[in-house]
């Protein structure tokens, strides 16, 4: 049996910074601005292209930037969910009880996301508990979505499993014991906070922008993290270059036209204004 002992780390996607560090005086809520994009192809098979946005931030306090370790709440990546069941009469209640989730080790160094469901009764909410008598109201599980359900593996204390789910090994810790659940779907929500930059893409169609949705046609998100700028408080201000690759621009986007809307926010969670880039074509940004 593997005893639990720690937090782990996050691999972060890639982003370039330049800061200077002069001393104005901008507000706390940080600020961008558009400053240009560039598409670059990458010739070969299944090879990923990259869209790279160029933005211009300020920031009074410079607290922009996630640490690697940033992955407790109110960082963590999902929300996952618990069934309540029946309340202390015994009567149905049939709502779900939102829980967040951190990453933790082993003695062997391996990684875990651990529910954070402690002081809390319930059981997960998977694929079937829509089957169950007044929770009808939750999404249909799609195999081929990755919309509400997820194939996670996830560690989860005793009280929340039964015998019906997937327990592939058991481990102990400071609260208890604790079961590994593999390739079950859950229901779960992606929490906004964990990411600290936020893009959206838009395609101009039938005379009218409409959101193309990363996650809905490839169970991806381009949003992401940048690593912290500066571990000194104080006004900062520079450039964000962030690299977005994919093999799936030309296919999906060809000569069509687009924009993106973008936010970011700082480790305090203030965030920035929502910004569009002006709108292009691949082609008409593409560079060597």
């Amino acid at each position: 049996m593997k005893v639990i002992k720690g937090l782990i780390l996050f691999c972060f996607l890639a982003v370039g910074i330049s800061a200077c560090f002069d001393a104005p005086v901008f507000d706390i809520i940080p600020e961008i601005s558009f400053k240009k994009i560039q598409f670059k192809e990458v010739p070969g098979p299944a090879t990923n292209d990259s869209l790279i946005l160029y933005l211009n931030f300020r920031d009074g306090d410079g607290d922009l930037g996630y640490y690697k370790d940033d992955l407790d709440e109110p960082y963590n990546a999902s929300f996952y969910f618990l069934a309540t069941g029946t309340d202390a009469d015994g009567d149905l209640k049939n709502d779900t009880v939102r829980v967040a989730t951190q990453q933790v080790y082993d003695t062997n160094d391996r990684p875990y996301i651990l529910l954070k469901s402690d002081d809390l009764n319930g059981k997960l909410v998977t694929n079937r508990t829509r089957l169950e008598t007044g929770y009808s109201y939750l999404p249909v599980y799609d195999p081929n979505s990755c919309l509400y359900y997820a194939d996670d593996e996830l560690l989860v204390p005793e009280e929340s499993v039964d015998n019906t789910y997937n327990i592939v090994d058991t481990l102990t810790g400071p609260g208890g014991i604790y079961y590994l659940v593999r390739s079950e779907p859950l229901f779960y929500k992606a929490n906004i906070n964990h990411n600290n930059i936020d893009v959206t893409f838009w395609v101009f169609e039938g005379g009218t922008w409409v959101k193309f949705d990363w996650l809905k046609e490839y169970c991806f998100r381009f949003d992401a993290r940048f690593p912290v700028l500066s571990d000194k408080s104080g006004p900062l201000e520079g450039t964000i270059r962030y690299a977005m690759p994919s093999t799936g621009f030309l296919p999906e986007f060809s000569i069509k036209t687009l924009k993106l809307s973008v936010k970011i926010r700082d480790r305090a969670l203030h965030e920035s204004e929502e910004i569009e880039t002006p709108q292009f074509t691949l082609d008409g940004i593409k560079v060597k």
